[in-house]
């Protein structure tokens, strides 16, 4: 997210977990063009709680539960987004849902991590998480060479 308010005029963060939020936060203080949002998003409101990854924050998972909301993007006022990036632990398919009105008007660039055990998790799969990409009108690129999905990519999403 740093890197992101050094270059671009206005960033959005949405970050369920609350030790994640409190770093996020933290390491963002001195920037005035970051938003910060101490939420998840997914297909339907509701509400998650975290279960975390020892060792690893960046890894933690959401599940069903009663202490962080959960809102569909569509429900966010957003006129204006060139790019998003996901990183959302298997939950990418339902993010995409709950923002499929929002990405379709908008038409943002987006980098989405694909990994294969964090979706099979979430009951579905990268071959999902890309026909839903695709689905929503745009073109998908696997940035790093393969010759199949390997279990873990970052997938370049560009509009048709």
């Amino acid at each position: 997210s740093v890197f992101y308010a050094q270059h671009c005029k206005a960033v959005v963060c949405f970050e369920p977990n609350p030790k994640a939020f409190a770093c996020l936060k933290y390491n963002t203080k001195n920037f005035h063009n970051v938003a910060l949002h101490n939420i998840a998003l997914g297909a339907v409101p509701g509400s998650v709680d975290i279960v975390d990854c020892p060792g690893n924050m960046g890894a933690s998972v959401t599940t069903i539960g009663t202490t962080i909301p959960v809102k569909p993007l569509d429900s966010i006022s957003i006129t204006e987004c060139n790019f998003i990036k996901m990183d959302a632990e298997g939950d990418e398919v339902n993010i995409l849902l709950g923002g499929k009105e929002t990405i379709l008007y908008l038409k943002p660039v987006m980098l989405i991590e694909s990994n294969k055990y964090a979706l099979q998790k979430k009951g579905t799969s990268q071959a999902n998480l890309r026909t839903t990409i695709v689905r929503m009108g745009y073109n998908v690129s696997i940035l790093q060479p393969c010759i199949e999905l390997p279990d873990q990519c970052d997938l370049l999403c560009l509009p048709q």
